[in-house]
């Protein structure tokens, strides 16, 4: 049986790209997590703000007014 040098074939040869490290990879994962939760805990906080005078101006109902919170 022949050699594998002698056919042309090389072991592989490992990857030269640069891989992250496991903990930066995660602590970027907690951020955009963090990131996302405290956009949404703000947008609802602006609509409880807004109620009151979507309420007056639009005339909403209770039952419209807790539609508009679920929806957000």
């Amino acid at each position: 049986m022949p050699h594998a040098r002698s056919r042309g074939l090389t072991s592989p040869q490992p990857a030269t790209r640069a891989v992250a490290k496991p903990g930066v990879v995660l602590a970027a994962i907690a951020l955009i997590a963090c990131t996302a939760q405290f956009m949404v805990v703000l947008d609802s906080s602006i609509v409880n703000v807004a109620l009151p005078s979507m309420k007056a101006g639009l005339r909403l109902s209770d039952t419209a007014q807790q539609w508009v919170s679920t929806a957000i």
